[in-house]
Formats: C-alpha cells, structure tokens, sequence
C-alpha cells in the first residue's frame, strides 16, 4: 500500500514546479497543503505546473479545485498570466472535467497528458514558441 503524500519538486533553473499526489488522499486533504507551498515560494506566478495524479487513489471533488483556484488567485493575483499546468493522469474524469478546470484558473492554459515527459515537451515548446527571436 502507498503511504499517502503529496510531494512536491521544485525546479528553480526551469521555473518548473511537479506536484505528485500519491495514495488514498482526499482533495481537503491535499488543498491545504498545496496552498501553504504555493505561499511559500517566493514568485510563484513566475513558475509553470506539472500535477501527476498517476498514483494517486483519493478524490478531489470540485468543490476542492474551486478551494484551489481561489487561493491560487490570491497567491498570483493574476500575474500568472500565460503560464502552464499540465495534469498528468489517465483518469476520464479528469480529463471530463478539464474545462471546469481551465475556468478555475483563467490565467493559465491548462492541459492533461498520460506522461510527465509530454507535460515537460509541452512546456518547453510554449516557451519556445513564447521567446523573442533575434534579429
């Protein structure tokens, strides 16, 4: 059985954050914890977001997301404009509520992915194609 986590990896050089969710936690669970890490990242809009849900067993009810969004508002402001969160899972639920998801959080895009791998490949391409090309 998977001892229940939430962990989190930050990339400093990549401004990348990956979130993981593993075992039987549920999203009051998860919530809390995630917004007290956001707060305590110094620039947080300035990152890009990877959540994998691959192992993870619990529920996240969209009251919780909701929860999320607020307090990620109130950690960015706003500022986080054009940014990415990639969710990583195969779960068809997700995917079903993914447009519900993108309204939480009107500042970024969000998309969901079956590896971390094509999460990375999409937030390198963004940011390539993002880049200023010199003259």
């Amino acid at each position: 059985m998977l001892r229940p986590r939430v962990s989190f990896l930050i990339d400093e050089p990549e401004r990348i954050v990956t979130v993981r969710y593993v075992g039987a936690l549920n999203g009051d669970q998860i919530v809390p914890e995630m917004l007290a890490a956001y707060r305590g990242l110094e620039r947080a809009w300035e990152y890009d977001c990877i959540h994998d849900l691959r192992r993870h067993e619990g529920r996240v009810e969209i009251r919780d997301n909701e929860a999320l969004g607020r307090g990620w508002q109130e950690v960015c402001g706003g500022r986080d404009a054009g940014r990415r969160t990639a969710i990583v899972s195969n779960d068809p639920l997700i995917d079903a509520r993914l447009p519900l998801t993108q309204r939480m959080f009107p500042f970024r895009v969000v998309a969901l992915f079956g590896t971390v791998e094509a999460a990375r490949v999409w937030i390198a391409e963004s940011r390539a194609e993002a880049a200023p090309v010199a003259v």
